[in-house]
């Protein structure tokens, strides 16, 4: 398991990450998280599957295409990278997705937490069900398996 960052800019009335680990979000830098992969995969032989586990592997597209980019440029061939928690549809795009893929990444989840825009709006999730369905699209289409989580019984929710 990795860690890439830490904290959440954003204000989801459902979620404790900005209570509990501050909303400031604080990354590693590219090198220093595929120095992590490096390690484990060379150092400690054998170990070829890494759970990113930051709900923010993504917020920066320049990070993530340069983690991404960083992983080929080390011939880090036969890993297995996985986004378990929950990226944000609204932080991908195809580009960032096909360079994930090409580096290793087989698994994607997205916290799309409701099928309406209203609840959306009231859970203050920051994003809307055209991005959401574009990610898990242009996700799918690459080969992903893909995960979706849900809030059920929101407020409001009908």
């Amino acid at each position: 398991m990795i860690l890439s960052s830490r904290g959440c800019p954003f204000s989801c009335i459902f979620c404790p990450v900005s209570l509990a680990i501050g909303k400031r979000l604080r990354v590693r830098s590219a090198g220093n998280v595929v120095d992590e992969v490096d390690y484990w995969f060379k150092i400690k032989k054998g170990y070829r599957r890494f759970s990113i586990l930051d709900d923010n592997f993504t917020f920066y597209k320049e990070r993530t295409i340069a983690i991404c980019d960083e992983i080929k440029k080390r011939g880090l061939k036969n890993i297995i990278l996985r986004c378990g928690n929950g990226i944000r549809a609204d932080k991908v795009d195809r580009e960032v997705l096909e360079k994930m893929k090409e580096a290793g990444f087989t698994y994607v989840s997205y916290g799309v937490e409701s099928g309406s825009e209203r609840v959306l709006k009231i859970l203050k999730k920051g994003e809307t069900i055209e991005q959401i369905e574009n990610a898990i699209k242009t996700s799918t289409e690459l080969g992903f398996d893909v995960t979706l989580f849900f809030v059920i019984g929101a407020p409001y929710e009908t």
